[in-house]
């Protein structure tokens, strides 16, 4: 099976090591090895029903698979008659026929639109779109050693052989070539180091790396710690959790990874606040006229203050757009479009309980006092806003007694 593996990574090697966005996308409409089986007065009616069932619940699976698991049971039920005109193609592999009886499996394709169409008109929150192609490290340890590259590393093999990633999180596995090793080490993943994990992402041209550490422990088990990376940013903890050891365990282990990263999409989707997201030139009016933009990383205690503060800046009257990059348990990778200045952006989100600093590369964004709920500012006085393509400086802003004033950040990029 090993064997297998590795001749299936060196045959990979060879192909494009990312799928396009668009293609990940399509992706999503998708439903592969539908199962059907039905009877009727011939083999061609009884194919004809078949076609018709699965086409139903093909769309059945694709809508679960768009919104998370506590509104699967508000989705909405779409008429038979309604589906086909829905699908854009349909495959069938294992057609078997026997007297009046029709077997099959079917790859049913559908318009994306149409999807959309519908969960839109049922007014459920669901995402319209995959997270980025990210990057899997597996780093497996023993009480001797920390494996990523180096043999034995079942967990890397897991991961090479089992994973299975959804359609909602397009992972890689790295090859383990040559320039794999040169670029980063077990120990610069474990520590985090910003400067080979950035090597590794642009190798593999992503954004997101996913630091997967598994643990050996005495007992066969083994302790689980998911940590995501965003190139130029900092290691984020997600996940932590115990596995059984062995073969299925470690594979049970990788399902459980994948689906809540899946899970985290979908989330990071239904919390979206219902702003239009400008294309950003990082420092350029973007689409909104008058708009600057800039990058940030979000920091929250969980989802839930993720949704809070997410509420409070889509009325901030600064901000002009929000788009969601990448989204985890502990942290989001955001670019706000906003008028006015970064300092007075920074002083509004203040007013909000909101602290916007310079952060090296990027930007970061946490709640300035833990103990006091994030809110919507008071409105801002007129002609307080300087317009920031005139170079008129903006109006002198009271300190806050709340936080001292972090260092002054470069313009927006």
């Amino acid at each position: 099976m090993l064997a297998l593996a590795a001749l299936l990574l060196v045959v990979l090697a060879a192909a494009p090591v990312r799928q396009t966005l668009a293609q990940n996308e399509a992706d999503l409409f998708v439903a592969t090895g539908v199962p059907v089986d039905e009877s009727g007065k011939s083999a061609v009616e009884a194919r004809e029903k078949a076609i018709a069932a699965g086409q139903v619940k093909a769309l059945q699976i694709v809508m679960e698979r768009l919104v998370s698991p506590d509104l699967v049971g508000q989705l909405p039920s779409v008429p038979a008659s309604q589906v086909p005109s829905m699908v854009q193609s349909i495959e069938i592999d294992n057609e078997r026929t026997a007297g009046a009886r029709y077997r099959g499996d079917l790859t049913v394709r559908f318009f994306p639109e149409a999807v959309r169409d519908v969960m839109t008109a049922a007014n459920i929150p669901f995402a319209a779109k995959p997270a980025p192609p990210a990057l899997v490290l597996p780093v497996y340890s023993t009480a001797s050693a920390d494996n990523l590259w180096e043999e034995p590393n079942p967990w890397r093999d897991s991961w090479s052989t089992y994973g299975r990633a959804s359609p909602m999180v397009p992972l890689l596995v790295p090859f383990g070539e040559l320039s794999d090793v040169q670029a980063i080490s077990a120990r610069e993943a474990l520590e985090g180091a910003a400067e080979p994990l950035d090597r590794i992402a642009r190798r593999y041209d992503v954004q997101d790396v996913v630091l997967v550490h598994a643990a050996a422990q005495p007992d066969g088990r083994m302790d689980v710690e998911v940590s995501r990376y965003w190139s130029g940013g900092t290691m984020i903890p997600v996940d932590r959790f115990t596995a059984n050891g062995d073969e299925a365990g470690m594979r049970a282990a990788v399902d459980r990874v994948i689906g809540n990263m899946a899970t985290t999409v979908r989330t990071g989707e239904a919390v979206r606040p219902r702003m239009a997201a400008a294309p950003t030139g990082y420092g350029r009016a973007g689409a909104v006229p008058g708009a600057l933009s800039l990058s940030a990383l979000v920091g929250y205690a969980d989802l839930a203050q993720w949704v809070q503060i997410s509420q409070v800046l889509a009325k901030v009257d600064l901000v002009q757009g929000l788009q969601i990059d990448s989204i985890a348990a502990s942290g989001a990778q955001v670019v706000l479009n906003h008028r006015g200045t970064t300092d007075q952006l920074r002083e509004r989100l203040r007013g909000a309980n909101l602290l916007l600093r310079n952060d090296g590369p990027y930007w970061a964004l946490t709640v300035m006092d833990p103990t006091r709920a994030v809110t919507v500012p008071a409105a801002m006085p007129a002609g307080a806003l300087a317009d920031p393509a005139s170079g008129t400086p903006p109006p002198a802003m009271a300190p806050s007694q709340t936080s001292p004033a972090p260092a002054a950040p470069p313009s927006s990029r």
